[in-house]
């Protein structure tokens, strides 16, 4: 911006300066006239003169010349006349011009030093800008490395959360494991249990079928022990099979056991394996439920705070009592009054176990609301301010479900959008009356 105001500034400059080498050249020139018109003038006063001393003579010629002389005379001086008023009003022009040009050199200059001015200022500017983008620049890069810090911690934690999830996982699968393993050692243990009691009454089955009194057992029979006694019992069994005839369907008993015991064992492995897949659902189920409970429970005690506090200007909280496993224990209701120490519900007044009990049905209804809810005189036990509060609550819940509140308290009443009278005519009839909105 300040270079064309430069330009301009020299070329008015060579301007003025060819203005004033003109202005000089035409002041010699002005000069050379005023020297030429002088004699000029001189001459002309002389004709004149002689014009007036000669005015009585007679010679024709010498006027004729003089008159002759005199409008050449005239002629020289009304031109150097005009020669001199057309370089007065050049001179004239040429000092306006100059007046101007002076003007405008003044302008320009003061224009130049409000361009240096803003030029310096700028250049502060700039510096200052400068300073402040290196300072953001070095901030910027303090910023990108506490960045690129925090990102390799959060990488470590991630991966070292995830290495936790997995141990978690792992140790969950085992311990899934272990307690199946326990419970197939516990089955297999009664299956033990029961073959022992199943040989115990074989054995007392056996002892009833010796006879009474037992044979004496010879020493030499006695010292060779059980094998030899088995020994010769299956030779005596031999023996004995020697003298019976073979039967002929064994085979194919054996073969439809054996048939019937394959069977049995696949449909073993059906039931285990189903076994397993009913107790993973099971299991499944368990933590379903237990975290749809406690995501129930959650929502359930934010509201009723918020509603508690609204209704009493207290706190109070829901509390399970086995936090490990929430659903083998109950729920109790902490309530706080305002003004009033933290007591059980069985302790509180007739008002405050209603504004308990009140703020736990409207926490159910926020979180799961039904279409319709039927109150039964809930205000009896309930101051007038109490009142007005449950009359707002329920004017603002009554904008997502339906409400039918049985009241005689003037300021429920009073909330009410419509209102139906019930009162008592002659004998035990009942009359329904219509009353007005603000009644």
């Amino acid at each position: 911006n300040h270079g064309p105001l430069l330009e301009r500034s020299r070329q008015r400059a060579e301007r003025l300066d060819r203005l004033q080498q003109d202005q000089a050249s035409q002041r010699q020139r002005l000069d050379a006239i005023g020297l030429e018109l002088t004699p000029l003038q001189e001459e002309l006063h002389r004709l004149e003169a002689a014009e007036q001393s000669s005015g009585s003579q007679d010679d024709a010629a010498v006027w004729k010349q003089l008159q002759q002389d005199l409008e050449a005379s005239d002629q020289r001086l009304e031109k150097a006349r005009s020669e001199r008023d057309e370089l007065l009003n050049a001179k004239r022009e040429k000092q306006l011009a100059l007046e101007r040009l002076g003007d405008q050199r003044q302008a320009l200059e003061a224009e130049e030093q409000r361009l240096q001015d803003a030029v310096q200022a700028l250049a502060t500017a700039h510096g200052s800008w400068r300073q402040q983008q290196q300072e953001l620049q070095e901030k910027r890069t303090t910023l990108q490395q506490q960045q690129s810090e925090l990102q390799e911690r959060f990488g470590e934690q991630r991966r070292a959360r995830d290495a936790a999830e997995a141990e978690v996982g792992r140790q969950r699968q085992a311990l899934q494991q272990a307690e199946w393993n326990l419970e197939r050692l516990q089955e297999e243990r009664n299956s033990l249990i029961e073959e022992q009691r199943s040989g115990a009454i074989r054995l007392k089955e056996m002892e009833a079928s010796l006879p009474d009194p037992r044979p004496e057992i010879p020493d030499e029979l006695r010292l060779n022990g059980l094998e030899a006694l088995q020994n010769e019992l299956q030779v005596i069994q031999k023996q004995m099979e020697a003298l019976e005839p073979v039967n002929m369907l064994a085979l194919e008993e054996l073969n439809a056991l054996e048939q019937r015991l394959a069977e049995l064992n696949d449909r073993l492995e059906v039931l285990n394996s189903e076994r397993e897949e009913l107790l993973l659902r099971i299991e499944t189920v368990a933590t379903l439920r237990q975290e749809a409970f406690m995501e129930a429970f959650t929502a359930v005690d934010g509201h009723f705070r918020e509603i508690f506090a609204s209704l009493s200007e207290g706190d109070g909280h829901l509390q399970l009592e086995n936090p490990e496993e929430p659903l083998e224990g109950g729920l109790t209701l902490v309530a706080h009054p305002k003004g009033k120490a933290v007591r059980r519900l069985a302790a509180m007044s007739g008002g405050e176990k209603s504004l308990t009990a009140l703020s736990f049905l409207f926490a159910l209804q926020r979180f799961r609301p039904s279409p319709f809810y039927a109150l039964d005189e809930v205000d009896s036990f309930l101051d007038g301010v109490n009142v007005e509060r449950l009359a707002a609550l329920i004017a603002r819940q009554a904008e997502q479900a339906q409400f039918m509140v049985v009241s005689h308290r003037r300021p429920m009443i009073g909330a009410a959008q419509r209102t139906i009278g019930v009162t008592q005519a002659r004998g035990a009839h009942t009359q329904v009356v219509g009353l007005p909105d603000a009644a």
